[in-house]
């Protein structure tokens, strides 16, 4: 069977999406034999570049750079007449101006649309906005950036997204269950994990520049004070410095050195994860469950902690059960520790790859 992932650029570039789609085509073809074509979308509206196609492990990906519909059209029109037999979209809010060229194909052209929300909750630079203001936003039939969500429902033949609050609302727009399955780890799932008994007391913050740099500026009396709690002498920070849209500068504090490791391999950051006791993260709780950094912690045997807290369990994430913000809890034995990793590791393993690739491969082959 051959498929389309639809991706924001070629699963090579960083990102958490595209990282996603690679893992699940790998393991779409050794597990389910479905092969994947992948087609990126975000830079085609520079007129500057044009399309390219490379190959990134055994799998062939075309970046779609046109400015004209009819060119994309002939992209799709040529893999769909050549076997391809369903297209998995990761929709992102940046992603609405294809929804006219999937309207034609799925008119013309019969396949599965399979769409994955991974963020169907417009907001630019991360969650910070008001949650409330921002679903009101998305529930809106005018021409804001959400209402292309509510428009792609309408040909999509199964959709999936990766938390409750999304389920729940796009729910409101289609007559069948939509499928709720958090994000999985991105760089790896060890066979199995360390106590914290034998990790060094390190720290782990990680991920997009964006999400550390707001650790440092919003987040780091939290990020202190878990530190302290913890009896943590050293951070490790982990993931590029800069990036087009901002610069991560690394804090000086006092007691507690903060290591630059950089950009790192898969496999180095699991291994660094593996010898280290807790993760840091600065997200909305209510939306953990989307969050890879999350994902990447829970897999590895981290102790989770969240700068912010909901007293609600969300997703299946319930505070000093699977997380701990620092705000909510004192000093902690090593056996209350290790009941918080373990059960943060217990939620993980019910969406982890296997789990996620079976789900969508279910979903394929009907």
């Amino acid at each position: 069977m051959k498929i389309i992932q639809l991706i924001t650029r070629h699963p090579s570039f960083p990102g958490g999406i595209n990282q996603y789609s690679l893992i699940l085509a790998e393991q779409l073809w050794n597990r389910h034999n479905i092969f994947t074509h992948f087609l990126g979308y975000s830079d085609l509206e520079n007129p500057k570049i044009e399309s390219h196609e490379v190959t990134v492990n055994g799998f062939p990906s075309t970046n779609l750079f046109y400015k004209e519909s009819t060119d994309i059209l002939e992209v799709f029109s040529s893999l769909l007449t050549e076997g391809v037999e369903a297209i998995i979209f990761h929709y992102i809010p940046k992603a609405s101006w294809l929804l006219k060229c999937l309207h034609f194909l799925k008119k013309k052209y019969r396949f599965q649309l399979v769409v994955m929300f991974h963020d169907g909750i417009y907001v630019p630079r991360g969650i910070k906005k008001n949650i409330s203001y921002e679903i009101r936003q998305f529930l809106r039939k005018d021409n804001s950036p959400n209402s292309s969500a509510r428009e792609l429902t309408k040909i999509a033949d199964t959709i999936l997204t990766t938390t409750y609050r999304y389920q729940m609302i796009i729910s409101k727009w289609v007559k069948y269950p939509v499928i709720c399955i958090p994000i999985y780890s991105t760089i790896g799932e060890p066979q199995s994990t360390p106590p914290l008994v034998k990790r060094s007391r390190r720290m782990i913050v990680f991920g997009k520049p964006y999400l550390r740099k707001r650790v440092y500026e919003k987040a780091i009396n939290q990020l202190v004070e878990s530190c302290y709690k913890l009896e943590i002498k050293e951070i490790n920070d982990i993931g590029p410095l800069r990036d087009s849209a901002c610069e991560v500068i690394l804090p000086k504090l006092s007691g507690i050195d903060v290591v630059e490791i950089g950009e790192e391999s898969s496999v180095k950051i699991s291994q660094i994860m593996l010898t280290s006791l807790a993760g840091f993260i600065d997200y909305d709780p209510s939306y953990l469950s989307k969050s890879s950094v999350l994902a990447a912690y829970c897999a590895h045997g981290l102790i989770p902690l969240c700068s912010r807290y909901t007293e609600s369990a969300s997703d299946g994430l319930e505070l000093n059960q699977n997380y701990l913000c620092c705000h909510k809890f004192d000093k902690l034995d090593c056996s209350q520790l290790q009941y918080i990793a373990d059960s943060a590791t217990a939620w993980y393993r019910n969406h982890d790859i296997k789990t996620t690739t079976d789900i969508f491969a279910s979903i394929l082959i009907k």
